[in-house]
């Protein structure tokens, strides 16, 4: 059951990362061990949910000979249950407002090496990326999911019996990302504003079917809808501004 495993392992690597000052950061030793430890475990959570978003809109091919006795197809979709559950782990563990929380103290303890965490002579910054880390573990399960092929194979595959459509799985991201009245975090901001970007995307790509682009569209109106009315403070505020401004442009066009 790769859901209920993946569940598991998160919550490990989780306690992993508690454990880490505790192991690394002693008298006399740089900080070089403790980053590279919890940038390699929060990177893993990520690979763990790569690998369950491949149950949305998955088909088991089994290979098989003809035996009209067996319940066997050569083709069978993944259940209706299990791609639920996969969506809601994803949702709730890598979308959700609080997936990403890190102890101020143990970010501070990020370094590399004793230097200053920018210098004139280097390109960017040394100190941690972790808006970047997140968004992009977060990018990488969302541009599966969205991407032209698995949007088909979703709907090709409800013909020889999966349920779970575009427009369901598109609705089930919008409710993870868009929470009513949430106020979201800086790393939940950057991840509304990717996907937004991405869903637009889809709209002028001709490597959708009619059905999934219709899910798209459905979803880009809702998204705008959700923006109209922006609410929370100032920079909550001007992101949904943003949002709204980047979907009108784009729908204009």
């Amino acid at each position: 059951d790769p859901v209920t495993y993946t569940s598991e392992r998160m919550e490990i690597i989780d306690a992993k990362i508690i454990e880490l000052p505790s192991i690394f950061l002693k008298d006399g030793k740089t900080s070089t061990e403790f980053r590279s430890a919890f940038l390699s475990l929060t990177r893993e959570k990520g690979r763990f949910m790569e690998g369950v978003s491949r149950l949305i809109g998955g088909v088991y091919s089994n290979r098989m000979v003809t035996d009209l006795n067996s319940e066997l197809t050569p083709f069978e979709a993944v259940a209706y249950e299990d791609q639920k559950r996969a969506m809601n782990l994803i949702t709730s563990k890598l979308l959700a407002n609080d997936a990403f929380v890190f102890d101020e103290n143990l970010l501070k303890n990020l370094q590399n090496q004793k230097r200053a965490a920018y210098s004139s002579q280097e390109r960017g910054n040394e100190d941690p990326q972790l808006h970047e880390l997140v968004v992009n573990m977060q990018g990488r399960v969302i541009a599966h999911i969205l991407h032209p092929t698995v949007m088909t194979r979703l709907v090709d595959s409800s013909q020889y019996g999966n349920t779970y459509l575009p427009g369901e799985v598109l609705d089930d991201l919008f409710s993870g990302i868009f929470v009513s009245k949430e106020i979201p975090t800086t790393f939940k901001m950057n991840l509304q504003s990717k996907y937004v970007d991405a869903l637009l995307g889809g709209l002028g790509n001709d490597e959708y079917d009619e059905i999934s682009k219709a899910a798209i569209y459905n979803s880009v109106l809702k998204i705008q809808l959700y923006t109209k009315r922006p609410y929370g403070n100032v920079e909550v505020k001007n992101h949904l501004k943003f949002l709204n401004w980047k979907i009108g442009k784009a729908l204009e066009s």
